[in-house]
């Protein structure tokens, strides 16, 4: 081989190796790669679906736990005794004060689930617990405590 013949063999490689070399460099377009050759087919097979599961079953609420009235004060507009206060105090001691009463009144209350019960000595009244309210005499009392 000739040295005119390897002269051309050369430029020809620098042409064809370093001319894409020298591109990328410069900024210019990257020189393409080869495409990587197709993977093999080997997709795993998926999974069995899952079985259906049943809808869940809608949550009943439960009944909420009604207000303890112990250490609350409430008032309630009585047919025959006018403006009426209930105070509940600890160990089932009751006091209530009307404002057709000149005093205090000493009693006591019980409360059962829903329903208080007072007792004095003119007589007894039973309300209910609602909610957050007491239903006595078929009127929702104010709470005041």
């Amino acid at each position: 081989m000739d040295d005119r013949t390897r002269v051309i063999i050369v430029i020809v490689v620098l042409l064809v190796v370093g001319f894409p070399l020298i591109a990328n460099l410069a900024g210019g377009k990257k020189a393409e790669q080869p495409a990587a050759p197709a993977p093999a087919n080997t997709a795993t097979p998926l999974p069995p679906a899952p079985s259906p599961q049943p809808a869940p079953q809608a949550m009943t609420p439960s009944p909420a736990q009604p207000i303890n009235v112990a250490n609350t004060a409430w008032t309630i507009n009585h047919r025959e005794y006018g403006n009426v206060t209930v105070q509940f105090l600890p160990n089932g001691a009751a006091v209530v004060q009307s404002d057709k009463l000149p005093t205090q009144i000493q009693g006591t209350w019980q409360q059962n689930g829903s329903s208080v019960n007072v007792t004095v000595p003119m007589g007894s009244i039973t309300a209910q617990v609602q909610g957050d309210q007491l239903i006595a005499e078929g009127q929702a009392a104010r709470r005041l405590r």
